[in-house]
């Protein structure tokens, strides 16, 4: 009996010791790739991001502007329409928002594109207008304005161009309304994402960094084509802020 509780024990602690390695090499591969794309400032980010959030964040990101198309090309497939309150179950059953949150979500004023095949949802892309709420800060938007978030598409339809799809018939949709820019961020260590939308038209508009420590935050912000940035020393959450000028308006 002896033997074998000592036998489960030393199973139990060395896959303990499998588990906790495992998670030392995924570490350590995340911040070697971080080093690889963005060098030291990476590292620091990737470093962060394993550190308790009540002791440091530092986000860095990338603000990324889509201008509607005058003559959008919208595609026939997959069929997309404007969700409401009775898509729900459908929102549900394709991305990884809750039921709560897709609720609070469309009551709220926000709206959502979703895409189907044959009658069942394979993905789906969310706006809001007015405001944005990025980690610390608070982006303020005008009424020509929205903010593209939550682009998801499932597993077992990816690689068909959904996304690109999606995103077309929303912008046709916009365009059509006034809306002038759409923006969005995507974390400058996300190099799949940041292809993603270069390939859907959208282009650099602004790089932020924040540095949350207890009692304040620094921030960073450097539009596109500035010859340099900006660091600003804040002791509230949130920062307000709006967008960096559309790049065709700036001088």
């Amino acid at each position: 009996m002896t033997r074998t509780l000592l036998t489960d024990r030393t199973a139990l602690l060395a896959e303990i010791a499998r588990r906790r390695l495992e998670e030392v090499r995924r570490r350590a591969g995340t911040i070697v790739g971080a080093y690889r794309r963005r060098g030291v400032a990476g590292v620091a980010v990737a470093v962060a991001g394993h550190l308790p959030r009540r002791l440091v964040s530092i986000e860095w990101y990338l603000l990324l502007e889509t201008i509607p198309p005058g003559e959008p090309s919208v595609p026939l497939w997959p069929t997309t329409r404007v969700a409401g309150l009775g898509d729900i179950d459908d929102l549900v059953s394709v991305g990884q928002a809750t039921r709560e949150d897709i609720r609070a979500r469309l009551e709220d004023g926000d709206r959502a594109y979703i895409a189907f095949d044959e009658g069942a949802p394979i993905g789906y892309l969310w706006f809001r207008s007015h405001h944005w709420r990025e980690d610390d800060t608070e982006f303020i938007l005008d009424d020509d304005e929205r903010w593209a978030y939550d682009s998801y598409v499932n597993p077992s339809h990816r690689g068909r161009r959904i996304g690109p799809a999606v995103t077309a018939h929303a912008m046709a949709d916009l365009h059509r309304e006034g809306i002038r820019r759409v923006v969005s961020v995507i974390d400058h260590l996300n190099s799949a994402s940041l292809k993603a939308a270069r390939r859907y038209g959208a282009r650099p508009a602004g790089s932020f960094v924040t540095v949350a420590l207890p009692g304040l935050t620094v921030v960073h912000e450097h539009p596109v084509g500035a010859r340099r940035g900006s660091w600003t020393l804040h002791r509230r959450s949130p920062i307000v802020r709006r967008p960096p000028a559309r790049t065709g308006d700036r001088p």
